[in-house]
């Protein structure tokens, strides 16, 4: 972080860190930064997913997650369907819909009538 401050994965990592050591407020902030460095980097953005929903803001998490899901890959989908970071959001209807909408778009994808 000292010699690179704009290091987006550093930050973003951090922010995860930070989120499991129980600094919440400093871990959004670490989080809510990284996304503004790399919005289109969904690796990234999907450990910051994890950030906030462990951090306890879920409408952001799941904003970020709404975003990024119509592009994550199929085996990024699956693992942000079963990584315990994102347990907190498990029970919230947002969270199903977003996982249904990404899994529906994959498979539209895939199918050879697609567009």
């Amino acid at each position: 972080m000292a010699a690179e401050p704009d290091h987006s994965g550093a930050i973003g990592h951090g922010a995860g860190i930070l989120a499991l050591l129980g600094d919440h407020e400093r871990a959004r902030e670490w989080a809510s930064r990284a996304s503004l460095l790399e919005p289109d980097n969904i690796q990234l953005q999907s450990n910051l997913v994890c950030a906030w929903a462990i951090s306890g803001d879920a409408q952001a998490a799941l904003d970020v997650l709404e975003r990024i899901a119509p592009k994550m890959s199929p085996e990024l989908l699956v693992w942000m369907e079963n990584d315990n970071d994102l347990d907190s959001l498990r029970p919230l209807p947002r969270f199903s819909q977003i996982m249904l909408a990404a899994r529906a778009h994959l498979r539209d994808q895939a199918s050879p009538t697609a567009k």
